[in-house]
């Protein structure tokens, strides 16, 4: 009988930014500048519309240079021009007048397209859509990329011994408290925009009274101010001293109860570590996890509920000898390829998340399995597609920026069916 301890992740929702904006080469995002014979030319442009317009500077001819402009007529300037790739990476020209009315004039959309902001932008959105679906696409298949580095005892208890207790280093205030010079200073501004009389034999006199009748009381009051400000600062300090201090205790707790744990290897630990780690993890496929684990072998086994193959991309970009790209749908055996090194990378990706859990962990068993239609029932079933058994030794020596997930899986005992047309086929999975 399988067990089933599910604990679902959902999809990771992906913002995929496209170039729709107008940026012109030679100046910021949204602007550049235009210098040719013609005089020079101000190309702007609203960020995330494909919106741009271009003025002219001041100075200069007043016309654009080359026959295409004397013969059609038009101004671009007046036009609000939008440049987008249709699914095929088709540039799509969409022109406005400044009514907000739509134009359909042959003649303008050639000269928009020997317009060299136009060349430019068209690049642009080619390089970005490009770079957007082999973004998408390794995202699936090089998935096992991402495997993280396998942990040693050496390191875990290096970094024990090491892990210290960061904390706050409280300010000290740096107002110095007001003395009697400070106070008589400020008294001798105040008497002479007070005192004042045709009596100049007089004024130094009562100068000197209005200072020392009031400075006794000046000190008091300077002192009590300088003292609130003092107590409010000190008040603030001790604050963030209490909040630092608690945070960092916090993480020194948690990350030294994970070092023990990795040490000591108990099944409450280890079964906490993964459902904590499944409930923060962003992986960019669906997927869903099942888990056991056996302390007497030091065995985790895994049921992963893998991605379906519909999921995966299924176009691929090709660079034209003209530097243009084209999109096409991938062959029924490129996207099983896909599929293949996609579902056999996942494998290794959280054979590395779960080793790292503890050093316990001496043997990982993951069976992965996907929903298909049964043919003798003719109901949507599970089915076993591959089933390995890595071990902790050999699975540290492996460099996971240069395998072959499928080859690499060979390595351990393995039980997975692929025909030659790279289907997966159904499999009975390790127990």
């Amino acid at each position: 009988m399988r067990f089933r301890k599910s604990i679902r992740i959902a999809k990771g929702v992906r913002v995929n930014l496209s170039g729709s904006g107008f940026s012109l080469s030679g100046g910021i995002k949204g602007a550049s500048m235009t210098i040719g014979k013609s005089g020079t030319y101000i190309n702007t442009g609203i960020p995330g519309t494909g919106l741009y317009n271009r003025q002219k500077l001041g100075g200069g001819a007043t016309t654009r240079s080359g026959s295409s402009y004397s013969h059609s007529g038009y101004d671009l300037s007046n036009y609000n021009i939008y440049i987008n790739l249709d699914e095929k990476a088709n540039p799509i020209i969409s022109v406005y007048n400044n009514q907000g009315n739509e134009v359909y004039d042959e003649a303008l959309i050639r000269k928009i397209k020997r317009d060299e902001s136009y060349k430019i932008r068209v690049e642009e959105l080619m390089n970005e859509k490009r770079d957007s679906v082999e973004k998408e696409l390794a995202e699936f298949v090089d998935v096992f990329k991402n495997t993280p580095k396998m942990l040693s005892s050496e390191e875990i208890k290096n970094e024990l011994n090491n892990l210290q207790i960061i904390t706050y280093q409280v300010k000290e205030f740096q107002e110095k408290k007001p003395t009697k010079y400070d106070v008589t200073k400020i008294l001798e501004l105040e008497s002479k925009k007070k005192i004042k009389t045709i009596l100049f034999w007089k004024i130094a006199k009562l100068r000197e009274d209005y200072i020392n009748s009031n400075v006794d009381a000046r000190m008091e009051e300077a002192h009590l101010k300088w003292s609130q400000r003092k107590s409010d600062f000190d008040n603030q300090e001790q604050q963030l001293e209490n909040r630092f201090n608690q945070y960092h205790k916090d993480l020194y707790d948690s990350r030294k109860n994970e070092l023990e744990g990795y040490l000591a290897g108990d099944t409450q630990f280890i079964n906490f570590q993964i459902e904590k780690i499944l409930n923060s993890l962003i992986v960019p496929v669906d997927f869903s996890i099942d888990f056991e684990y056996r302390s007497d072998n030091g065995t985790l086994f895994i049921d992963l509920n893998l991605p379906e193959i519909e999921d995966l991309p299924i176009t691929k970009v090709n660079t034209l000898s003209s530097g243009k790209i084209s999109i096409k749908d991938k062959t029924k055996k490129e996207i099983q390829v896909d599929y293949l090194k996609c579902v056999t990378g996942l494998a290794f990706y959280f054979g590395g998340v779960f080793f790292n859990i503890s050093e316990k962990i001496k043997f990982i068993s993951i069976s992965g399995y996907t929903q298909r239609i049964s043919k003798s029932t003719g109901n949507l079933e599970d089915e076993y597609i591959y089933s390995v058994i890595f071990d902790r030794e050999r699975f540290m020596m492996i460099n996971f920026v240069n395998i072959d997930p499928y080859e690499a899986l060979k390595r351990f005992e393995n039980r997975i069916s692929v025909t030659s047309n790279f289907d997966l086929k159904k499999i009975e999975a390790f127990v």
